[in-house]
């Protein structure tokens, strides 16, 4: 099931979470940003994709899967690119 005990959204969330903690300590390395806030993020991060997937998943969203996941990844890479350009600037002002 989506929602019950073993769900769906448990499994996915712990998935989430593990990638979403890789990838934001791969952003956040350069700044002093305390532990509690990263988590913070990475936890919103998480429940946003599983809730954008379980929209998909159950019909919600009238997408394919290649437009899905396209969409998923454009949102993973802009995160990445909003933080390189302001560590660039930040560097190089």
């Amino acid at each position: 099931t989506i929602t019950d005990y073993n769900s769906f959204r448990q499994h996915f969330h712990e998935l989430l979470s593990t990638i979403f903690l890789k990838r934001m300590s791969e952003l956040l390395t350069d700044e002093n940003i305390p532990e509690k806030k990263k988590s913070f993020c990475i936890h919103v991060l998480s429940d946003s994709f599983i809730s954008a997937t379980e929209h998909w998943l159950t019909g919600k969203e009238k997408l394919t899967a290649e437009e899905f996941c396209e969409y998923l990844q454009f949102i993973l890479n802009k995160i990445g690119s909003v933080h390189e350009a302001e560590s660039f600037r930040k560097h190089h002002s």
